[in-house]
């Protein structure tokens, strides 16, 4: 502990990059049932920017939820029979999941056309705007969306967070230690009905949560919990000008073009598996 310690006072006085100094990875930080943690395992943790403070804290919620881990891991190990442990089946179902949605980042950083012409953001204003000369009332939202998986730790104090409009900070923090990418897409103010469009969410729930100051949606699909987070909301009385859109429909238009591209990759490797008979299925039509 007195050497923890140490280390937690060390953190108030240096920056993260002191943490990512190539001489420190031997430096033990927490030790639990047996398993050892050192400094070089947690040097991805800290973001630019960070303050020595947050780097503090966060630190500190990290070894805790390390060692609380080690020490119901060692419990389970004591307490379950031998069929409960056996988890090769999920874990191998992880592996996918999280083998195909890193090979899905990587696809898309690599076949993705960034580039939306004027023409086809204003040919996308025309058809998505209503007509200038019947103005309606819409709301605008600020937004946090994430996919996490629902066998998550700390899944509940993410509810929890969103539900009470934490901070960014916090939140940046928590979905750090869960290992779970937040998007803001890009602070920017969204119409209300762009979201059913690009996100697992319905019209009805999104007016639902207005309606009813509601700053949290949940989706349950497969595995996975999708959240999306109401940060900010606004009412305005007419149609905002398609200066005023370009960035919103630009990245509309973009996801758009990411769903149909996953899509696609995900159609043709499957085709291919199939045709190449490294891909059977036993069940009669």
């Amino acid at each position: 502990m007195k050497h923890l310690f140490f280390i937690f006072l060390l953190s108030l006085c240096v920056s993260c990059e002191y943490f990512q100094s190539k001489q420190q990875t031997g430096t033990v930080i927490a030790e639990a049932e047996g398993s050892t943690l050192y400094l070089s395992d947690i040097e991805n943790i800290f973001y630019p920017g960070i303050t020595p403070e947050d780097s503090l804290e966060l630190l500190k919620n990290y070894v805790y939820n390390w060692t609380c881990k080690c020490v119901m891991a060692t419990k389970a190990e004591q307490m379950l029979s031998k069929q409960q442990l056996n988890v090769a089946k999920e874990v191998n179902e992880y592996r996918m999941s999280l083998l195909a949605y890193r090979y899905e980042i990587y696809y898309v950083q690599q076949k993705l056309d960034t580039i939306v012409s004027n023409e086809e953001l204003l040919k996308y204003y025309e058809k998505n705007t209503p007509a200038q000369t019947a103005p309606t009332s819409s709301n605008y939202v600020k937004i946090v969306y994430m996919q996490v998986k629902q066998s998550a730790n700390e899944l509940n104090k993410l509810r929890i967070a969103l539900l009470e409009n934490k901070d960014r900070q916090y939140l940046d923090s928590l979905c750090l230690i869960m290992n779970v990418q937040p998007d803001y897409k890009g602070n920017q103010w969204l119409d209300i009905d762009e979201i059913p469009r690009t996100l697992p969410f319905s019209k009805e729930q999104c007016n639902y949560a207005l309606k009813n100051n509601i700053s949290m949606l949940e989706e349950k699909i497969g595995v996975n919990a999708y959240f999306l987070g109401i940060r900010e909301i606004k009412k305005k009385t007419e149609y905002p000008p398609i200066a005023q859109l370009r960035e919103q429909y630009y990245n509309t238009i973009i996801n758009q073009r990411r769903i149909e591209l996953l899509k696609n990759m995900e159609k043709n490797a499957y085709n291919d598996a199939l045709d190449n008979q490294r891909l059977k299925i036993y069940i009669d039509e």
